[in-house]
């Protein structure tokens, strides 16, 4: 995935946790970038079946993009916990989970 697909992720995110729900209109705020911009961002995020957009234009995480989300959040955490413990032992199963 793309640093800008990521930089959208994250800005929903954001703003889920602000609001209840979220439009377009409140990322291309947020962003400072154009509606169309942020339309066609979102068709590719639709197409990568990271999003749902619902009839009233509410947008959400998939199902597993939701799960994918946690699984790197606690890739985060182990490789923190290895680097404060100074255990350098990642297995190979360990690099493929943190490359999702």
């Amino acid at each position: 995935m793309n640093e800008s697909a990521e930089d959208y992720i994250k800005t929903i995110y954001i703003l889920m946790r602000r609001n209840a729900c979220v439009h377009s209109v409140d990322i291309a705020r947020e962003l400072g970038f154009s509606r169309a911009s942020v339309s066609a961002a979102m068709t590719n995020l639709r197409g990568k079946e990271i999003i749902v957009m619902k009839k009233n234009g509410e947008i959400e995480f998939t199902e597993m993009s939701r799960l994918q989300r946690m699984m790197r959040a606690g890739w985060s955490i182990i490789s923190a916990i290895r680097h404060m413990t100074g255990s350098s032992n990642i297995s190979a199963n360990d690099r493929s989970l943190s490359e999702k």
